[in-house]
């Protein structure tokens, strides 16, 4: 049968203290090019979930950077001929917290490659976002996992995510010695940035807070919860107005960074955070976005406060996506970033 193969590669062996690099590596086995988008792909390094990685036979969790992404564009493919491969380093560690000893397997997720038939165009893309009206290559995905022993080092090698939230607490543990203001929403603070970045940031760091107390208050008799979480359980209802409070309370009694310099960001990316942090990096998509409405400004934060609050995964992109999401998994739905994102009206 033709298919595409998604292969990863490692040394046998990997010290707790040294990178665990894996080479990635993508092969065309059908008769036509193929259009491969980047994006959730280790093609363009670890910026989201997906591998699978298990150490010990557990389950290890991801703990990179978490994005909340727009349009891709031409650029944000790749195009493989007929047998051709394409291959990238990775180093599984910097997003994934394995680097005590143990046995490690880790796979690519089939689900999360995007082909497309046709080459796409800025047109195209635009007509089929998010995606879903492009022609999709109808192909098997194969995949072949890599395995390899954590052994022997001193220290151990920490994820992304881990590094960036001890350096929160050192900055939380400078900003206990000061005065807490009033009830109500925390001031924020800037990195880098215009004056008028840092006007337009504020605003929506404001709107956020806004839309975010209002879907509080009418949650219970809100009839587009199915729409974007999918059939009612009390529990699932439960998770969704508890990840909402803990958002309100970070706006509350966190203060956070919004860091203006543009440092990390790539085509199409709004914005970016990670899991129980306190810093969101903003990127050109959001300068680009209206104030409020659908992928708006204010909605963008939402979005990453999910990530950083209420520890939200992307799992959904795009409306179309996220209403998808909530009818075929809606377990899954009740943590998707975006689907909290557009239910808050953001």
């Amino acid at each position: 049968m033709e298919s595409i193969s998604a292969k990863l590669y490692s040394h046998d062996q990997y010290k707790k203290d040294e990178h665990t690099n894996l080479i990635f590596e993508l092969t065309n086995h059908t008769k036509q090019p193929v259009h491969i988008l980047k994006w959730n792909t280790p093609l363009e390094g670890l910026r989201s979930d997906c591998l699978s990685v298990n150490k010990n036979g557990k389950k290890v969790s991801y703990d990179g950077l978490l994005i909340k992404r727009g349009q891709p564009g031409p650029n944000d493919f790749v195009t493989l001929q007929p047998g051709q491969s394409t291959s990238s380093k990775i180093n599984v560690g910097e997003a994934y917290n394995i680097a005590s000893p143990g046995k490690v397997k880790v796979d690519y997720k089939p689900e999360k490659l995007t082909v497309l038939n046709e080459q796409p165009t800025g047109e195209s893309l635009a007509k089929s976002l998010p995606l879903g009206k492009a022609k999709k290559v109808r192909k098997k995905i194969e995949t072949k996992p890599a395995t390899f022993t954590i052994k022997g080092g001193t220290k151990q090698q920490l994820p992304i995510g881990a590094q960036l939230r001890q350096s929160d607490q050192k900055k939380e543990a400078m900003a206990k010695k000061k005065p807490k203001p009033a009830a109500g929403l925390m001031p924020c603070l800037f990195k880098g940035g215009t004056p008028d970045q840092q006007d337009i940031a504020n605003k929506a760091h404001q709107n956020s807070y806004g839309l975010t107390l209002d879907v509080l208050k009418g949650m219970a008799n809100n009839i587009e919860y199915k729409l974007w979480f999918g059939k009612y359980t009390k529990t699932r209802f439960n998770k969704v107005k508890g990840d909402y409070k803990k958002i309100r309370k970070e706006f509350e009694d966190k203060q956070f960074t919004y860091d203006l310099t543009g440092q990390g960001c790539e085509s199409g990316v709004f914005a970016y955070t990670y899991k129980g942090g306190s810093t969101i990096w903003l990127c050109d998509a959001f300068w680009a976005a209206p104030d409020t409405g659908t992928d708006s400004r204010a909605g963008t934060i939402v979005h990453e406060r999910s990530h950083a609050s209420a520890f939200t995964d992307d799992i959904a992109y795009g409306q179309d996506g996220c209403k998808q999401l909530a009818i075929s998994a809606p377990a899954q739905a009740i943590n998707n970033a975006d689907s909290h994102e557009y239910f808050a009206k953001g």
